[in-house]
């Protein structure tokens, strides 16, 4: 290590020209060069001056093979790197923070050279680089152009190629989509493993990626005409506007997502693919998709346009593919698009082992109509098929009809469809027991009217129909025997709901019915099975269902309510088998002596959780005698200032709690121990 050198003499005496075994060199001034700095300071050129003369001094042995210069303040390069360079060995060469540096060295004259990493080079307009493995360019704001001594040989070199922060450079020979013959005769960047470009908003990327099967990485964000993207490990990649988020459309570009944005065949081992905020995409090719044959997971989110237009293609380009465009998809989810159902319903029928459905803001989709027979089922299929274009516009142009295809009734394990605004269902006497491997089911109405307004107290609800006639007279939902989970929220219009199973058999575990002040009856005859139920803003509904369902209670595991007036004796000592309860929004100061007395009886209770209950002012005093209590928590704003006078039972080891006391505060602390753990929000 050389510490300290100032002058000419000082540098040549270091000797390094003559240390033949020296591989390794990094040459660091003290301070950087500002941007600030007026360049015709007389104090900056002595400071440049000195600096060039003391590199010029420290001159290294020809031998050398890995060079890196930071904070030099000089605007050219020393001459053993310039016009007579010596160092032509050098291997990898890094030049950082050298603000003043204008003119760089004659990079083609090093044969050897494998690596260049250019960063924080403020003054640099222009670069040429020779055929590299990896070049960097970071943080280079006057940069305009990087161009190649061999486009060709580069092309076929580079493995890294990373861009950053360089927001005046137009001209990157490799993305050229010109004429350029070196590269048309073979392939583009085959063996590149690591693609970085950010932040570089002038410079256009015409060439679709990744360019080759074998990448590790691609990162695309705030180029010209390209969307943001990202690889990773040649499994996941996410696809976005990234002025999503700030409102700015100027520079979504994305319309089409085809075979000039992807390189489909590329992406052979995809499995998880992301699509969001890109607000003027269209379409995407349904033949391009058939390549990614490893293709699980597919979400789709903030594309207000895809698949909207009243305007259908021509027929050859739905039929096209003869194999299914999503061979092995099992995950597909759509969230705040403006996807009409006829886009919808194509895109199932291409998905034949589809597990996985996800619906939420889709305000095109209008009605799901759920299947029937085989024969009507397959008609999408058929009318495609037929070679009648007329027919099958016919067919398509229904825009709000989402038709769920017969190949997904045995497929489909997971379905939601949730907050579509004038959501209606069209099913047979069937209604979703067609559904053979059905464990979770989720369908929630919408707070959103017609006009896209919120409105909690008058939102659109979802409506089942049978032929033109409302089915919400009985509220009977005929379900299959292999659902596990049923959640149904806001379901604002329908006064009785009643889960049915075929053959009297049900292996529902789970069912969660919340926020439908409408609904009056909700009858559970045929939940024999259920272990966990939640029953949250549903009126006084919770009590009748309980009180006329004393079958279900010895079976509970967990129960969630907020109307505490069903917590009586005659309830409680029914639930020998809860483990976890939930007690929201109350409207209440305390519970009553009755309801106190009645949780006792809870004995194998290990988990008691208060949620949003802002009147709440003592909790209950019995605590302590809950024997196998392990978890209490009391999360949201309330009004609790201590603990019971009781404290709490031995059993404890988590407390968690939102303190608005310094009573409680500090009461809470003190029972901190190795065993207790105490959280306060």
């Amino acid at each position: 290590m050389i510490l300290s050198v100032k002058t000419r003499e000082e540098a040549y005496g270091a000797g390094l020209r003559n240390k033949e075994h020296l591989e390794e060199l990094h040459l660091c001034w003290k301070h950087a060069f500002s941007v600030d700095k007026d360049v015709s300071d007389t104090r900056f050129e002595s400071s440049a001056d000195m600096a060039r003369e003391v590199i010029e001094g420290l001159e290294p042995h020809m031998d050398l093979k890995h060079l890196q210069i930071s904070r030099y303040n000089g605007t050219t390069s020393p001459t053993w790197l310039a016009n007579n360079i010596s160092v032509t060995s050098l291997q990898t060469l890094h030049l950082d923070d050298c603000g003043g540096w204008r003119i760089l060295p004659s990079l083609g004259s090093l044969p050897f050279l494998t690596k260049l990493k250019l960063s924080n080079m403020w003054e640099v307009t222009e670069v040429l680089v020779p055929s590299l493995e990896e070049l960097i360019l970071l943080n280079m704001p006057k940069l305009v152009r990087c161009s190649s001594t061999s486009v060709g040989a580069l092309n076929f070199s580079l493995r890294t190629l990373r861009i950053e922060d360089c927001e005046a450079l137009k001209e990157l020979d490799l993305f050229e989509n010109d004429d350029n013959s070196e590269i048309i005769q073979g392939s583009w960047l085959p063996g590149l493993r690591n693609l970085i470009v950010k932040y570089c908003p002038h410079l256009k990327v015409l060439k679709p990626l990744p360019p080759s099967a074998t990448f590790s990485k691609v990162l695309i964000k705030v180029v010209s005409r390209f969307p943001s993207m990202k690889v990773s490990s040649g499994e996941k990649l996410e696809i976005w506007d990234a002025n999503y988020r700030r409102g700015d459309r100027s520079c979504d570009e994305l319309i089409i997502l085809d075979d000039k944005i992807l390189v489909f065949h590329n992406l052979r081992n995809l499995k998880s693919m992301e699509i969001f905020g890109c607000r003027n995409l269209r379409s995407f090719s349904f033949e391009g998709f058939s390549h990614l044959v490893s293709l699980t997971s597919l979400k789709l989110r903030g594309c207000e346009k895809l698949f909207s237009s009243h305007e259908m293609p021509a027929i050859e380009h739905v039929t096209a593919v003869n194999c299914d465009s999503f061979p092995s998809l099992k995950s597909l989810s759509i969230k705040s698009c403006g996807i009409a159902g006829k886009w919808l319903s194509l895109m199932l029928q291409h998905a034949p082992g589809l597990e996985k459905l996800s619906l939420r803001y889709c305000a095109h989709i209008t009605t799901v109509l759920l299947p029937v027979e085989e024969e009507e089922n397959n008609l999408l299929t058929t009318v495609l098929s037929s070679g009648n274009q007329d027919e099958a516009l016919t067919w398509l142009a229904r825009e709000g009809l989402l038709h769920i295809p017969s190949n997904l009734v045995s497929s489909l394990k997971n379905m939601s469809i949730s907050e579509c605004p004038r959501l209606k269902f069209n099913w047979g006497t069937d209604c979703f027991s067609g559904f053979t491997s059905l464990e979770k089911l989720e369908i929630w109405g919408s707070l959103v009217d017609d006009d896209g307004s919120y409105d909690p107290e008058n939102g659109s609800s979802f409506v089942f129909e049978e032929e033109d006639q409302p089915l919400g007279a009985n509220g009977r939902w005929l379900l299959p025997t292999s659902l596990q989970e049923l959640n149904i929220r806001f379901l604002c219009y329908q006064e009785t709901l009643q889960p049915c199973f075929t053959r009297d058999i049900t292996s529902l575990k789970k069912l969660y019915v919340s926020f439908s002040p409408g609904l009056q009856s909700l009858q559970l005859h045929s939940c024999t099975a259920l272990e966990e139920l939640a029953i949250v803003g549903c009126g006084s509904v919770t009590v009748t269902v309980l009180e006329d369902s004393p079958g279900l209670l010895p079976c509970l595991e967990r129960l969630c309510i907020n109307d505490p007036s069903v917590l009586t004796t005659s309830f409680c000592k029914h639930l020998t088998s809860l483990q976890r309860l939930q007690l929201g929004c109350l409207k209440v100061r305390r519970l009553t002596d009755e309801q106190e007395q009645a949780l006792v009886l809870l004995k194998s209770l290990k988990e008691f959780q208060f949620y949003l209950c802002n009147d709440l002012v003592n909790l209950p005093a019995g605590l302590h005698t809950l024997p196998s209590l392990k978890s209490l928590k009391i999360y949201g704003r309330h009004g609790i200032s201590r603990l019971p006078e009781a404290g709490l039972p031995h059993s404890l080891e988590e407390l968690e709690i939102q303190s608005y006391s310094q009573e409680l505060y500090d009461e809470c602390r003190r029972l901190a121990t190795s065993k207790l753990k105490v959280k306060i929000w």
